[in-house]
């Protein structure tokens, strides 16, 4: 079946990662697929490979590509009290894949990264979502674990993209928005591969990007952590707090700028500020662990263990989300760490069990999870489907990256030496 849809890539030098995201669009390329590739001066013969791989080229050149000015780094260091270089050269995201989308065949615009693979796309049941006027929120898999829901798949005709940076898209003047249906896993997932290696400059866009849109929390948010990134905590927690006060934004986005402002000050070695932060960021969330887990280390700093019992429980009971602020491993032993922990410290070793156990049967060769086996000595007489922790015979794979241990030699002393 022919695909009632087009895809969109933008790419600069990405002649190795094109052939992987082309491999993983073979069917749909071979289903006479409308593919744009809308690219910005490569020199590494990108364009090139992306026709031979049926690909059409839309040549963007270095329309897109700003430089950074004298004036514009003057007053981002004015403004922000932060320093800030000249001369450097941001890409202006939204107005390039606005551009792309506009030489594609059909309405409906599916937009993947070059770092993006498609590991399922059944295009007959696609083409039956769409609809017009349509947002097609589809499942999206992150290079370090994490997945969530992502706005990648929509009509032009009446959405389009904003902003330089983190681009998102918005409904267009005098339009009226259609529905939002999700697309199941099963027909449509996509798994994103980071390149750590291309340098990126972001906080300039930002900048610009809030000062056009002062009354967006979206802006505040990506300033703001871009901020945080760059270890300027001072300047980060001010446009965080500013954000927070004077706009409304997405729950999850809100919640999660209350956490960064809260490590920002566990940064600046204020904890009680931090909590504050934390509380307010369950307050715009509940359905997020990471502030009960934020509030755990700060309760686990102070050695106040009840309080870290009482939130490591409250994080248990949180169930999953794929919220895009959610780190996967939330859902892991962590929690479970901290919580036998707790116990442990509060002397309630029966209630820190079943945690242990979940740690050690997760990392059998972790040797502090092998070495607090001592406090749970009882629980592992009465447990017929205990663990079993190795002895001190047997080696761990600590041991083993380690190597043998050489032997300290002794030193003889001489026959007739005074000492």
């Amino acid at each position: 079946m022919k695909p009632k849809f087009s895809i969109v890539t933008l790419t600069r030098n990405e002649s190795q990662r094109i052939l992987k995201i082309a491999a993983t669009l073979e069917e749909f390329l071979k289903s006479g697929g409308d593919w744009v590739v809308a690219d910005s001066a490569s020199t590494d013969g990108t364009t090139e490979m992306a026709e031979m791989l049926g690909a059409t080229v839309c040549q963007l050149g270095e329309t897109y590509r700003k430089v950074i000015t004298p004036e514009m780094a003057l007053e981002i260091t004015t403004q922000l009290d932060i320093p800030h270089e000249e001369r450097q050269i941001y890409f202006h995201f939204s107005g390039a894949r606005n551009a792309a989308a506009r030489k594609a065949l059909h309405d409906h615009i599916l937009v993947l990264d070059a770092g993006d693979l498609v590991e399922a796309m059944n295009i007959a049941k696609i083409n039956q979502t769409l609809s017009d006027g349509g947002l097609f929120p589809i499942v999206h898999y992150l290079g370090y674990g994490n997945k969530h829901s992502s706005v990648r798949f929509y009509d032009r005709r009446r959405w389009h993209y904003m902003n330089r940076a983190h681009e998102y898209l918005a409904l267009k003047p005098d339009r009226k928005q259609g529905p939002r249906v999700s697309i199941a896993e099963e027909d449509l997932k996509v798994v994103y591969i980071r390149q750590q290696t291309k340098p990126r400059t972001y906080l300039a866009p930002m900048y610009f990007d809030l000062k056009e849109n002062p009354q967006s929390h979206r802006c505040h948010f990506y300033l703001a952590r871009r901020l945080y990134y760059n270890k300027c905590w001072a300047a980060a927690i001010k446009v965080f707090e500013k954000g927070l006060s004077t706009t409304q934004g997405w729950y999850p986005e809100m919640s999660q700028a209350a956490v960064y402002c809260g490590m920002c000050y566990v940064h600046l070695k204020k904890l009680e500020d931090a909590k504050s932060c934390y509380i307010k960021a369950v307050e715009y969330d509940a359905s997020r662990r990471e502030p009960w887990l934020r509030l755990g280390y700060i309760a686990q700093a102070k050695g106040q263990w009840a309080l870290l019992r009482g939130y490591m429980a409250a994080m248990l009971v949180t169930p999953q989300n794929i919220s895009l602020y959610e780190n996967g491993a939330n859902y892991g032993i962590l929690p479970h760490n901290l919580m036998y922990v707790a116990c442990v410290k509060l002397g309630d070793y029966k209630g820190g069990y079943d945690h242990w156990k979940l740690c050690l049967r997760a990392q059998p060769g972790n040797s502090v999870y092998q070495a607090d086996a001592k406090y749970f000595t009882a629980q592992l007489q009465e447990d017929a489907d205990a663990p079993t922790p190795p002895t001190t015979t047997e080696k761990t794979k600590e041991d083993t990256k380690q190597g043998p241990r050489k032997k300290k030699k002794k030193r003889r002393r001489r026959r007739g030496r005074k000492r």
